[in-house]
């Protein structure tokens, strides 16, 4: 039996939307994972579902809507009952909810064939599987950056000009045969960014890699652009994360080792080589990356990295590439039945020094040439309880460790308790892990509980009580804060899903009156509540959503609540008959000031995360297009524009400034599969 017929169209763009209406308020993390390799992934998943007969942990790891106790009593019931006979057998997996089985259908299968495990080339490169992709976006609207100007103030201002063409475009090529072989390349060069002149010939960064799985004892080589991931992400974690979010379940990570790095991001991953190998109860991991940075080195040090891979003006050109970095590291674990133990180590060496700025809040940051860390991570399974956790030390001595509880007394009921200090001393560049900000300088601990009345409803309760031990950016003074979620989820039916969220928080905050220029701690106040509505007919989608917030800030010259207001309507139609689907949204927000701004999630093209920021008064509408044209070929297209009808009459600032008070975007996609 195939994939579950019942689920509806778009089952990936559900998926995400699903995860990012959990996590949108935390986008102002520091710890912004890359969401196109996650939406990769399970593109990829939705192509080439996975055998739940022959399906594997590491491959259940990737689906990060699967908590690691449903993973495991997934693998559990396969193995003391034998091979499903059916996809619907899901239900009969303890602690396997329906809201959960609705999101893994779409990637899933039964199959009673078993996979074939023989590893031949030949074979494998004809049964292979071609795409090629290809993007072009662009804004309607010139910025300040492509305007016109003499040569004399360009020779002035060498950086209030971009050196190339307003239009972003990049070029995939993916290769994949069964789960044995991957390979890809990708081509990209931003939006004012030069193609082809004086200062680039062709595009602006390139990516590649190969990966082999289940060869001979590795079970994972990668060669090229490649993440990794160990433990709880204390000293190495360059994968997707959900960190805090509204999944309050979901909160252990689960490390995918050596990954293949198919996405168009320019920072967080490594180039070189890797492998794993496999005996028994034992996995090994090397890997070894050297690769160039971008970097302000005209000192013969650099402060910080430069992230954004963006080369448009003359001194973003200057340095790119400036920075040597060399990484070496491994892991190597053990597990037997429920219990796994790990070590990672990892070894971080630059041609040159880092030396931070000189700000008393990055008084302990990361200063030299070389950094060093090693972990210690631990998951235990005993019967209803799971114990996880990871213990790093850095060469600076600091301590970083993150600890958690699992407790499921039945399978209507579920709690969590997460703990975590991370030493100001505790500066690893490849560390993210679970955290109000980033694995540096906090404290806390999370609870959790989710709670199943009936078999259509689910509660769901949070609260983090997080401090930050040593002085941060805009926070002048050891501080302390809290987040609380309360979130209830109803399936009415098979098409109707509703959810209403209230999240309350209070995050310390620099403050500064008139009256009193010094800067102040203090707590910020934040409210919102948010109600959602899905509701599916045939071929038809409506999704209608509102939300409100209100943020308070004491000792301002308002004292009062700033409320902020958002109103969205989503239709998705698809047309069978023409192989299209046609995507609209229109919202209307007011958020007059930053605290209150909204993220919401939008469609988007294949492999492309749209997560807009709204700010200001005004309205936002998107169109979106996919139409298959052959077999073979897909192209999409999308059109967005945000209307503001406040006093504004310009968007933007610097380089970036649009004038007037409305801003439009395009964006092209075509794919090709052989």
């Amino acid at each position: 039996m195939g994939t579950a017929t019942a689920q509806q169209t778009l089952p990936v763009e559900r998926v995400i939307e699903n995860i990012f209406d959990y996590i949108s308020d935390e986008l102002e993390s520091e710890q912004e994972p890359d969401y196109e390799a996650l939406y990769e992934t399970l593109t990829h998943y939705a192509e080439n579902p996975l055998n739940l007969n022959t399906v594997t942990k590491d491959k259940l790891n990737t689906l990060m809507f699967l908590s690691d106790e449903q993973a495991e009593n997934l693998l559990y019931y396969i193995y003391r009952y034998g091979p499903m006979q059916s996809i619907y057998e899901l239900r009969l997996v303890t602690k396997m909810d329906r809201f959960t089985i609705d999101l893994l259908l779409p990637f899933v299968t039964v199959e009673q064939t078993p996979d074939n495990d023989h590893w031949e080339l030949l074979p494998l490169l004809k049964q292979g599987k071609h795409e090629i992709t290809v993007r072009f976006d662009g804004t309607v609207e010139k910025k300040q950056g492509y305007t016109s100007i003499s040569d004399e103030d360009l020779a002035l201002h060498p950086n209030s000009r971009y050196t190339g063409d307003p239009f972003y475009t990049s070029l995939k090529y993916r290769f994949h045969a069964k789960d044995r072989i991957y390979a890809g390349l990708t081509a990209e060069k931003d939006g004012g960014e030069q193609f082809w002149g004086q200062n680039h010939k062709g595009y602006d960064a390139y990516s590649g890699y190969i990966q082999l799985n289940d060869l001979w004892k590795f079970s994972r080589i990668v060669v090229g652009d490649y993440r990794a991931s160990f433990g709880q992400g204390l000293v190495m974690n360059g994968n997707y994360s959900t960190g805090r979010s509204g999944d309050v379940m979901n909160m252990m990570l689960r490390a995918t080792g050596l990954t293949r790095k198919s996405s168009t991001d320019e920072y967080g991953f490594l180039r070189g080589i890797g492998a794993t190998m496999a005996f028994k109860r034992w996995q090994i991991t090397t890997f070894y990356s050297v690769r160039r940075m971008d970097a302000d080195t005209t000192s013969g040090s650099f402060p910080s990295f430069k992230t954004d891979g963006l080369h448009r003006t003359a001194l973003e050109l200057e340095r790119k590439n400036s920075l040597l970095q060399q990484v070496a590291g491994g892991n190597l674990s053990f597990r037997h039945r429920g219990i796994r133990v790990g070590i990672t180590a990892l070894h971080v060496r630059f041609n040159m020094p880092m030396i931070p700025a000189d700000e008393p809040y990055k008084h302990y940051q990361f200063h030299g040439t070389q950094q060093s860390g090693l972990g210690i991570d631990y998951y235990v399974k005993l019967n209803r309880i799971t114990l996880f956790g990871e213990t790093a030390v850095n060469q600076a001595a600091g301590i970083a460790t993150v600890n958690g509880c699992v407790f499921s007394p039945s399978s209507a009921v579920h709690f969590t308790v997460v703990q975590r200090y991370y030493s100001p001393k505790y500066d690893m560049i490849y560390a993210r892990s679970f955290a109000k900000s980033n694995t540096n300088n906090e404290s806390g601990v999370y609870l959790a509980a989710q709670f199943f009345p009936a078999g259509r409803w689910r509660l769901s309760a949070s609260g983090d009580v997080y401090r930050y031990p040593w002085i941060r950016y805009n926070v002048n003074a050891p501080a302390t804060g809290y987040d609380a979620l309360l979130q209830l989820d109803f399936r009415a039916s098979n098409t109707v899903e509703i959810y209403c969220r209230g999240r309350y928080g209070m995050s310390p905050y620099n403050y500064q009156t008139p009256l009193n220029p010094v800067a102040q701690l203090n707590l910020q106040q934040r409210t919102s509540v948010r109600f959602n509505v899905v509701c599916r007919y045939a071929n038809v989608l409506l999704r209608s959503c509102v939300e409100a917030n209100a943020v308070r800030q004491p000792e301002t010259t308002n004292p009062d609540p700033v409320t902020g207001f958002l109103l969205f309507q989503d239709v998705v139609y698809t047309l069978p008959w023409l192989n299209m689907t046609i995507g609209l949204r229109y919202a209307m927000f007011d958020a007059r000031d930053y605290a209150n701004r909204f993220y919401v999630y939008e469609r988007d093209v294949p492999l492309m995360m749209s997560v807009p920021m709204l700010y200001g008064v005004g309205s936002r509408w998107y169109a979106t297009v996919g139409y298959k044209i052959t077999q073979s070929m897909t192209c999409y297209l999308r059109f967005a524009q945000t209307v503001y009808s406040d006093d504004r009459t310009v968007i933007g600032s610097g380089t970036e400034q649009i004038d007037g008070n409305r801003k439009s975007d395009f964006r092209i996609y075509f794919r090709w599969k052989i």
